[in-house]
């Protein structure tokens, strides 16, 4: 499977026009660098997941090319502090990173203004297009909506949408919700937004305080915090491996 995403994604940029299958199927490089045991195959992954970085670089794939970062860092960072057993230490890393999350989700426009004016990069974009969708979502839904939600084909209105003139514009009556925590919302109401929340930090309590830095449950733990993570900023609703992460 990963030697072949290479040949898809250039079929796809010469039929699409756009990397499909390294949008969508980067998460298996991810799992494939973390099973694999030869160290040849791991450079092979991540001389994919730096050319990844850059095409999504080109297309503003934001979200992919902070996921592949961070997951890499994640990495190195393990086989640094392989010794590190301490429990405290590692449960101060976990508060300090659902502090971040809490930061993300109900600070993100004063976070997403600090970090563009410090980035120089001119092929990302600087737009907001997240802050806006809090006040159309919470402006749409009812009170009876906040339990359960609107079920999955649940949609909500977005005057922005109404106006948008663009290409490839949504239509006013949405699907989907661009941020991850508010799709939960949207589809199962709080009821599933909390039990959403409360498997992730189980999963991800149990596999970073039980087990070593560089082991695999250790690491899969590290990628699940990730995916925790960008729920507050993005969403992207595609199967990829990581669905599958909770069974470990």
């Amino acid at each position: 499977m990963t030697k072949l995403i290479p040949l898809f994604t250039i079929i796809d940029l010469i039929i699409f026009k756009h990397p499909i299958m390294l949008v969508a199927g980067y998460s298996f490089l991810l799992f494939d660098f973390l099973t694999t045991t030869s160290t040849k195959r791991k450079l092979f992954i991540v001389l994919l997941l730096l050319a990844a970085i850059n095409f999504f670089r080109l297309y503003d794939y934001r979200s992919g090319i902070i996921v592949i970062t961070i997951f890499l860092l994640a990495f190195l960072s393990s086989r640094i502090f392989k010794l590190v057993r301490s429990k405290m230490l590692k449960f101060t890393f976990l508060v300090a990173s659902f502090t971040l999350v809490y930061f993300l989700f109900f600070y993100f426009a004063e976070m997403f203004e600090y970090l563009t004016s410090s980035i120089k990069a001119e092929t990302l974009s600087k737009t907001d297009s997240r802050s806006f969708l809090f006040i159309e979502l919470f402006s749409d839904l009812k009170r009876a909506d906040y339990a359960m939600g609107r079920g999955y084909l649940g949609t909500y209105y977005s005057p922005y949408f109404k106006e948008w003139l663009g290409d490839g514009g949504d239509s006013s009556q949405r699907f989907s919700v661009e941020i991850g925590f508010l799709q939960i919302i949207l589809k199962g109401g709080l009821l599933l937004l909390i039990t959403t929340i409360l498997l992730f930090i189980k999963s991800i309590y149990f596999g970073i305080i039980n087990y070593k830095p560089n082991s695999f449950k250790f690491l899969i733990a590290a990628w699940l915090l990730i995916e925790f993570a960008m729920l507050s900023v993005e969403n992207f609703p595609s199967f990829g491996v990581h669905f599958s992460l909770f069974g470990f």
